[in-house]
């Protein structure tokens, strides 16, 4: 629609290329936004917002558990994450809430020897194909892919590993910059971040990988059962290897190789994949179906007090390939250009 969406500290914002504010939105009503937020193709509006939950916990009794305020011995806070859709009013319109999931799914079932529910699921990006009325949502700690009905808001599907109660491990332990990091893994993609639903019916995601020894992060295809079994096979995959991505980066950032949090792709009008790297190499690149690199950047902002230029982090990155839209971005200007023959460089 020639706009951009970003989520700022306090809520949903929607601004023009000359960066004048069209719609905004801040409410007590729902909990803090965080990770997507985008516009749809019927002028509607559909984020992610926090949720606090009080589940009574399995050891508990009713009769001495009350209410959420009897402590932490009979009730276990749990944070989850909901889908919203907003109109142009600030109306919430349709809303799905990750805890109703839960309650139905593998996850309520996983309980450790204190009596916890095992639940840390971490919602970090969701897609909505409109053509066919699917969300699919990447839950990250869980290393899953949830497919829901819109707007019915049922799950179709659940990609990753299903775990039978009682079964789920406490997730791997991984050093990270001298903090510890819990994740699960499964077979296909471990961390995963943006997931995505190409022109030609295929879900690609942005593959953090970091339950591998290598922990070199893919950008990987994945094709659906056709006959509606939770399950997924890979049918493309880039690595994002030294050789193949990660040259350019400064050596000091450079290892042990760590792609925790963050990264993103985005398919483009002739099959090719704008993607990021993760924090904190955060380089940007566009590959083909070959694996070919068909363009490469390491973003940087400049040090006036050192007069030079620093690598710069990244969560996600997005691309304009209009000419025309990229000249009313950088010069905010309203002029018009001339057209951009398809063989011109953006």
């Amino acid at each position: 629609q020639g706009t951009i969406t970003f989520i700022s500290d306090r809520g949903f914002r929607e601004i023009n290329y000359y960066g004048d504010f069209l719609w905004h939105y801040e409410s007590r009503e729902v909990g803090n936004f965080h990770h997507e937020f985008t516009r749809l193709n019927n002028g509607n509006y559909m984020g992610m917002c926090k949720e606090w939950n009080y589940w009574k916990r399995p050891s508990s009794k009713d009769s001495i558990a009350h209410n959420a305020a009897d402590s932490n011995r009979f009730y276990q806070r749990i944070y989850f994450e909901n889908i919203v859709e907003l109109d142009q009013n600030h109306n919430i319109i349709w809303q799905w809430r990750s805890s109703e999931y839960a309650k139905t799914s593998d996850l309520y079932t996983q309980v450790d020897s204190s009596g916890m529910f095992l639940i840390n699921m971490h919602l970090n990006s969701f897609y909505f194909d409109e053509k066919n009325k699917n969300i699919y949502l990447s839950s990250r700690n869980n290393s899953r892919i949830i497919k829901i009905k819109y707007p019915e808001g049922n799950v179709l599907n659940t990609y990753g590993t299903i775990y039978a109660p009682n079964t789920m491990p406490r997730a791997e332990i991984v050093a990270y910059d001298q903090h510890n990091f819990r994740q699960l893994g499964n077979d296909l993609f471990c961390g995963q971040h943006s997931v995505k639903y190409s022109s030609n019916g295929y879900i690609y995601l942005f593959n953090n990988n970091i339950c591998n020894e290598s922990r070199i992060p893919s950008i990987i295809m994945l094709k659906e059962s056709t006959d509606g079994k939770n399950e997924l096979k890979k049918i493309w995959e880039y690595s994002c290897s030294i050789e193949n991505t990660i040259d350019g980066i400064n050596s000091g950032k450079a290892g042990p190789f760590f792609f925790r949090a963050g990264g993103n792709v985005q398919e483009l009008s002739d099959g090719s994949i704008f993607a990021s790297m993760d924090n904190p190499y955060s380089k940007v690149f566009i590959v083909d179906h070959n694996k070919k690199i068909l363009w490469s950047a390491v973003p940087e902002k400049y040090d006036g007090a050192g007069d030079k230029w620093n690598n710069t982090n990244l969560y996600k990155a997005s691309i304009i390939t209009s000419r025309k839209d990229l000249e009313k971005l950088i010069w905010n200007s309203q002029k018009e250009s001339k057209p951009v023959s398809a063989k011109e460089p953006l």
